[in-house]
């Protein structure tokens, strides 16, 4: 029967699969499952996963650097084994086919980043409630990929599993680029949208809800009048660009700032099929002076800034893109502008204070408090301090479809923020 064997020296866990029937000697645990259906491959991943190894070396053992560091068997039965459920443990089971074939190949590369990957899947199971209320789960998505077949057979399998990816916790160097055969119309809002079967994030929703946030959606067909001006900062797909293109119509303009390439093409197709005639692309990242930065996918669609030490770009990870403050990148007049960078909203309001406070246009913005210290190194409360300095009200826009809810009280709606990954949406209304 198959056994996992665990190395007994050292200070962290290391576990391999035995399916050849081994004699284990000294300095090995071997670990047997007492039924054919136990999760074998599951608990292999596991016990091999960042996660547990933080835990034994945090909490079990902490001997981490010592050289007579071991491991004791009292040790593993203290170590807290997740459930997995079917799909996570059919989509586990087939990474783990797919590690020990490749290293059996002398596949390195390949190894590595299926690695990467299934680390992500182990902590997506110990975490799964709290990773859906953030949005990030994709082991749903990646079960699709794979759980058909133990081997990766052709390109669009790849581009199936790097789509449901997120990138900080499963980072890889690979890109695959949609090609026709890859993209699917939809109609949503009297406007086709040419989006990319594989992204599970926002082309995913367009094509399953034919919307995206919807309480946006009904805002800005509120906010938007024929010969308006509105600028789309993190544009992604395009779908609030299009949008914004038929509300203004051909009197109007729309600008949509994007620096995410696969998110450019997927724009540049859309207003093609619109023939959406007033619509200009800038395919950069907005921020507070002329320069570059260090850009990473999330999760299909979703890209961000990262780390820009050298060490973070030599791993090949991300991909480096032109930065301009939109003060310099075009002039007034604006009406209504859009903002959604994934906490770097700090860095491009400081690059458009011109802009701003000359014309003076309703910004409607995401906020993350955790994403903006992080990628801005703003709190909260300076952002929208940074408005209300230039006598602008705030509102929370209700997901519900209600009416946006006033803030009167800056400190009450702080002290009430109590989870720092809360994502909201503001209306920022000029006074």
């Amino acid at each position: 029967p198959e056994k996992i064997v665990l190395r007994q020296t050292g200070d962290s866990l290391i576990a391999a699969l035995d399916d050849r029937q081994f004699i284990v000697m000294n300095n090995m645990f071997t670990i047997v499952p007492r039924e054919a259906s136990a999760p074998t491959r599951f608990a292999l991943a596991a016990l091999n996963s960042s996660l547990l190894n933080w835990y034994y070396q945090t909490c079990i053992n902490p001997e981490k650097g010592e050289a007579l560091a071991e491991i004791k068997k009292g040790h593993l039965t203290r170590l807290p084994l997740a459930i997995p459920n079917d799909s996570q443990l059919a989509t586990i089971s087939s990474l783990s086919d797919l590690i020990i074939s490749s290293k059996r190949h002398g596949e390195t590369v390949a190894s590595v980043f299926l690695e990467d990957l299934i680390d992500a899947c182990v902590m997506e199971c110990y975490f799964r409630d709290h990773m859906s209320e953030r949005n990030l789960l994709f082991l749903d998505d990646l079960a699709l990929a794979v759980a058909d077949s133990l081997r990766v057979r052709d390109l669009d399998t790849v581009r199936r599993i790097l789509a449901a990816l997120d990138g900080p916790s499963a980072p890889t160097p690979v890109q695959i680029r949609f090609g026709p055969n890859d993209l699917t119309n939809v109609e949503a809002n009297g406007i086709t949208f040419v989006l990319d079967r594989a992204d599970c994030s926002v082309a995913k929703e367009i094509i399953e809800q034919r919307s995206y946030e919807p309480e946006v959606t009904a805002l800005l067909n509120g906010l938007l009048q024929p010969g308006m001006t509105f600028v789309d900062i993190g544009a992604n797909v395009g779908y609030f660009t299009l949008l914004a293109s038929r509300l203004v119509g051909p009197s109007g303009r729309v600008i949509a700032v994007e620096p995410f390439s696969e998110n450019c093409r997927s724009i540049l197709i859309s207003v093609a099929e619109n023939e959406a005639t007033n619509v200009t692309l800038f395919p950069v990242a907005l921020d507070e002076r002329t320069g570059w930065a260090h850009m990473a996918a999330h999760i299909g669609s979703n890209a961000s800034f990262v780390p820009d030490q050298v060490d973070q770009i030599a791993r090949a990870y991300g991909t480096i893109v032109p930065t301009f403050p939109l003060d310099q990148l075009m002039e007034g007049p604006v009406d209504v502008m859009k903002i959604d960078v994934e906490g770097a909203e700090g860095r491009v309001v400081s690059g458009a204070a011109e802009l701003i406070t000359k014309h003076r246009p309703i910004v409607v913005t995401e906020v993350s408090d955790a994403m903006l210290t992080l990628r801005s190194n703003w709190s909260m409360r300076s952002y929208i301090e940074w408005f209300t300095m230039r006598r602008y009200s705030v509102s929370i826009v209700d997901r519900n479809g209600g009416d946006p809810g006033r803030v009167e009280n800056l400190e009450e709606l702080l002290s009430s923020w109590s989870d720092p990954y809360r994502i909201e949406n503001l209306l920022l209304l000029p006074e």
